[in-house]
């Protein structure tokens, strides 16, 4: 019998009570995960723990989420693998934030955190605006 990977998931996020409640949920449903707090070490850890999912708070130290979500698109030209993004963001208006499709975000997910849409879009990973 072949043992099925477990997805990987990289939660990006400088507020640790959302990373560790987001992480608990995930680790749950048997999903394999790792934690950053800001953009520079979500990069770092990227690069080591090469997720199939990245989902990144938008506002944080060092890099934004739209900053890591850019140069996660430009190392994966180096290695070909392509994670699916996900921007998550307390910013009730985001219609400032500019063509997040262009720089890499597959969704954007607005805060708090709502645990049955966050499930469904991993799950699922809906193209950008669904």
């Amino acid at each position: 019998m072949v043992k099925k990977m477990k997805k990987k998931v990289l939660i990006v996020d400088d507020e640790k009570l959302i990373a560790s409640r987001t992480s608990i949920i995930l680790r749950a449903i048997s999903y394999e995960i790792d934690t950053a707090c800001d953009g520079k070490e979500g990069f770092e850890k990227y690069k080591s723990f090469e997720p199939d999912i990245v989902i990144t708070d938008f506002s944080m130290p060092e890099f934004s989420g739209i900053e890591l979500a850019k140069m996660i698109r430009n190392y994966e030209k180096e290695t070909g693998k392509k994670p699916y993004i996900i921007l998550a963001t307390a910013i009730a208006d985001t219609s400032d934030l500019g063509e997040l499709e262009n720089d890499g975000v597959d969704y954007l997910l607005k805060k708090p955190l709502d645990t049955r849409k966050l499930l469904n879009i991993i799950v699922n990973q809906p193209a950008y605006g669904e």
